[in-house]
């Protein structure tokens, strides 16, 4: 994995990817069942009935973190020659986030 971005580059693909994530969740959530919010670099999914997943930017780490009752703890670092954000275990941001938010929300994004 190559983490040699730049700080600008690093807050252009966070926050793009950050705003996708809300406008795929907005539109899979056709009941409105969720309550989805970016402010400042953090993503907060919830249902109201307690469940609660987080996706924020990390700058000094230049990583995306995500906050799961599911997984834990989980780091996300940018791949410059394949242009997408992986973890430590070779998982794909939106493959995962998909996944996750289907078994927690039962919504597929």
């Amino acid at each position: 994995m190559s983490n040699s971005l730049c700080v600008f580059d690093f807050q252009n693909l966070s926050c793009s990817m950050l705003n996708t994530l809300v406008s795929m969740i907005d539109n899979a959530d056709i009941d409105g069942i969720l309550e989805c919010e970016n402010f400042d670099g953090v993503v907060n999914i919830s249902d109201g009935k307690g469940n609660v997943y987080i996706v924020s930017r990390h700058e000094p780490s230049m990583q995306i973190w995500i906050a799961s009752p599911i997984s834990g703890s989980v780091r996300f670092s940018y791949d410059k020659s394949l242009g997408i954000w992986i973890n430590s275990n070779n998982n794909e941001l939106f493959n995962f986030l998909r996944s996750e938010i289907n078994m927690l929300f039962n919504i597929m994004i």
